[in-house]
């Protein structure tokens, strides 16, 4: 079996409890009994200086998800509250109630086919978050993304369905960065063009 990648450790990863042990090892041998190709997968953690895990990349590759990793993955916010960072690349993310007020940085790959996998997913509740990634085969952003006070940075990635942006990009306070990349039916209106020109650094291709 193979090893379960960690980064950063000081001190080891045996000194965490038991209980965050077990729920690592279990993600990890899951998600690779669940292969379906000879493509790698990966599940890394990251752990600052003080044993604190700070960033979880969950990738399945081309695996089929199963309902036991999503039930797994759904643990992830109550051990490890302090998480800062989360890459998800697995089917079914969006089924997750995620309650992760300190989390700041989240990468979601296949979330969703429409509005109502997206839609489900529960954006309002990362309070804090600062930097959002998408790729999906959606038709819609969900309106919970404009509650994201904070949000400094995002990126919308080969979402082919994607017709419009949505007007409440207008008014997210903290917006910095705009990247929109590999969406080739989306369309934005002059008014929120104009106003993204202004208010932050926006790239289009």
């Amino acid at each position: 079996m193979d090893k379960l990648e960690l980064r950063k450790i000081c001190p080891p990863f045996s000194e965490m409890s038991e209980e965050k042990q077990q729920l690592l090892m279990k993600l990890h041998v899951t998600i690779n009994r669940t292969r379906i190709s000879s493509n790698q997968t990966q599940f890394i953690v990251e752990v600052d200086q003080n044993n604190i895990v700070r960033y979880i990349l969950i990738d399945a590759g081309k695996s089929y998800t199963s309902p036991k990793i999503l039930e797994l993955v759904e643990e992830i916010p109550l051990l490890f509250p302090d998480l800062l960072k989360l890459y998800c690349d697995i089917t079914g993310m969006w089924k997750i109630p995620v309650v992760w007020g300190s989390l700041r940085n989240l990468i979601l790959l296949r979330c969703g086919n429409d509005l109502g996998p997206l839609q489900s997913f529960p954006f309002s509740s990362l309070c804090n978050l600062k930097y959002l990634e998408l790729w999906g085969n959606f038709s819609f952003l969900p309106e919970s993304i404009g509650a994201l006070q904070y949000l400094e940075e995002i990126h919308i990635i080969s979402c082919h369905k994607l017709k419009n942006l949505p007007l409440f990009f207008m008014h997210l306070p903290s917006l910095q960065n705009l990247h929109i990349r590999d969406c080739p039916q989306l369309t934005i209106s002059k008014l929120l063009y104009d106003n993204l020109c202004k208010q932050s650094k926006f790239k289009f291709d």
